[in-house]
């Protein structure tokens, strides 16, 4: 991993072997299964990786979302259904 340094308990340089039970090939599937654990309301994450030789182990929590943050898709999706909606009911 590069480019998250500070951010917490991972460093540049840190190789991801285990998130969420699966091995990642990519950062898309590290993505994948912080977006499933939103999806299924999963706030912690397990995980495992490579640090200067040593496995280290990792319990990541995740933020809670507020209603305000909604993705953008969806949003514009509601946006769009109320927009077509009230076109249908007009006189």
């Amino acid at each position: 991993m590069y480019g998250v340094g500070g951010t917490g308990a991972l460093r540049d340089g840190d190789v991801i072997t285990k998130v969420g039970g699966i091995a990642p090939r990519s950062t898309e599937d590290v993505i994948a299964v912080v977006a499933g654990a939103y999806r299924n309301k999963v706030y912690v994450i397990s995980g495992e990786f490579w640090r200067k030789g040593e496995a280290w182990n990792a319990v990541v929590e995740l933020p809670e979302p507020k209603a305000q943050d909604q993705p953008l898709q969806t949003r514009a999706l509601r946006k769009a259904t109320r927009a077509s909606t009230l076109e249908e009911t007009r006189p």
